[in-house]
């Protein structure tokens, strides 16, 4: 799967090809449903236990960490993901998929100069008291748009 977020497959599982939207297990830019978290050799469940598996490096096959110790090769952990950044996470794919029919469609301003569309850029901040989710897009001003607008 590519880190691109407007791509049509970076919101799917990597084991069931179906959009996930709750808790999910992360690994690099490729997720899983946690019901799609099972050892590749012994059938075992890791959705309780997402610390214990491994994504084998060789042949991308998921092993819980028993199966996994007599296996050679490399091997990544897997990270889970709560519902509150798989939300985020879902959030980032929709403005990225926009941004990108927008730009296709040429429904985009065009600018030039030092003022030029960026990608959204997300910052979290994330502790037990607070959540902060700031997106900031830098566009041009047009002073003579603004003197001749009314309110109602």
């Amino acid at each position: 799967m590519s880190a691109n977020l407007a791509d049509a497959t970076s919101d799917l599982c990597s084991g069931c090809n179906l959009t996930i939207e709750d808790e999910c297990a992360k690994n690099a830019d490729r997720r899983w449903h946690l019901g799609c978290l099972n050892c590749g050799n012994c059938g075992c469940e890791l959705k309780h236990h997402v610390g214990d598996a491994l994504l084998m490096g060789a042949d991308h096959r998921i092993l819980c960490r028993t199966c996994a110790s007599h296996v050679p090769g490399s091997r990544q952990e897997f990270e889970h993901m709560s519902k509150l950044k798989q939300y985020i996470f879902l959030l980032r794919v929709a403005l990225a998929r926009l941004l990108l029919m927008l730009r296709q469609g040429g429904n985009l301003p065009h600018t030039s100069g030092m003022f030029k569309p960026t990608q959204p850029r997300f910052t979290t901040n994330t502790t037990p008291q607070t959540i902060r989710i700031s997106a900031v897009m830098i566009r041009p001003l047009d002073r003579s748009r603004m003197a001749s607008a009314r309110l109602c």
